[in-house]
This record gives structure tokens, sequence and C-alpha cells, in this order.
């Protein structure tokens, strides 16, 4: 009897030092999980993985690339800067965003006439 409660007490004491463990990694699960490729004429594409809810990925600026998706709530055909100002070069930039925001799927294409028409859109969305 006394060696059955030192192995439940031991087995109590292994939970209860997991459990923290799978909190934690739980609360820190993206919300967001993206993929971003830009394919510029004549060049290679070039893709980064965007997670947000807890910033990170390959993508160099997380946090801000975050912040300008949650201002348009994760619909990146809702960005938009009508007043750039940029040469009127054509050298076209493919974007591609997909994945799932906060549970919505993601499916955006878009061609940009050049490089600073697609980032004064984007912002630190598409700067990498």
């Amino acid at each position: 009897m006394k060696a059955l409660k030192i192995l439940l007490t031991a087995g109590l004491l292994l939970t209860a030092a997991a459990t923290p463990a799978m909190a934690a990694e739980g609360q820190h699960r993206p919300k967001a999980s993206l993929k971003i490729t830009i394919a510029a004429e004549g060049a290679a594409a070039e893709s980064v993985r965007l997670t947000c809810g807890w910033p990170g990925g390959s993508h160099p600026t997380p946090r801000a690339a975050c912040r300008v998706l949650n201002k348009v709530k994760g619909n990146p055909a809702r960005l938009s800067n009508p007043g750039a100002i940029c040469t009127k070069e054509f050298r076209p930039h493919k974007v591609t965003v997909k994945g799932r925001w906060y549970g919505k799927r993601v499916d955006f294409t878009r061609t940009f006439g050049n490089n600073c028409l697609m980032v004064s859109e984007g912002g630190a969305l598409y700067r990498f």
C-alpha cells in the first residue's frame, strides 16, 4: 500500500510539473500563419513565413507586418494607398499571401506595377 501511495504521489508531481509547460506552449500558438511570396520580374521569387497573435516566423519584421494586417482584419486585398507617389517604372511584382488568419482562410494574389507601388500599399508586410 505504501508503494502505491509513493507511485501516486510521484505521478501527481510529474503531472503538475508538465502542466505549466503544456499551458505555456498552448498560449504561444500563432493565431495566424501566412506564407508571403514576392516574385519580381526577372528575379527569383522570395518567400517568408509570418505568424501573428504571437509574432514570428521568418519575416524580418513580424510585429510591424502583423500590425499592417490587423488594420485590415487579415485581408491584404483591403490594403491601399491611393496617394502613393511612385515612378512610372514598369517592373511587375507579383505578391501571393496564403494561409490562415484567426481561423479564416487567406488566398490573395496581386501584381503591382513596381516595387514602390507594392511597398507603398503593403508597408512592412511586403518589405523583406
